[in-house]
């Protein structure tokens, strides 16, 4: 039951991320500052990261299964899942601090950013 509730709550913040409202679940978007905050594509990131947690949803939703089946093969396949979804939130989160995927090279009037690099805003 216990992970039934933990699956709903990981599908609803799933859902808020695929939206792209999902910044106050971002740790570091929250903390930003503003002028910071300008540089960064916060719902495209928001949905990147709603696709990743998607692939841990579908992991706690087989595992919850296999738990109210009882048959150990799903919970094995489900704790397989769970642990590629692992690599997978790795990777995601190497690839967001890595990339400029998600970094705006002009404000929202249309002019540059004078550097895109500035260390001070971070």
């Amino acid at each position: 039951m216990i992970l039934a509730i933990a699956t709903a709550i990981i599908l609803t913040m799933n859902v808020i991320l695929l939206t792209g409202r999902g910044s106050f679940l971002i740790m570091g978007v929250k903390n930003m500052h503003e002028a910071a905050k300008a540089r960064y594509d916060i719902p495209r990131m928001c949905r990147f990261l709603g696709y990743m947690m998607l692939v841990v949803t579908v992991g706690m939703v087989i595992i919850t299964i296999g738990s109210f089946l009882e048959t150990a093969w799903v919970d094995m396949f489900g704790t397989v899942f769970i642990l590629a979804a692992c690599a997978i939130v790795i990777f995601s989160m190497y690839f967001i601090n890595i990339s400029k995927r998600f970094r705006r090279e002009v404000d929202e009037n249309g002019k540059p950013f004078d550097n895109p690099d500035d260390p001070k805003l971070f």
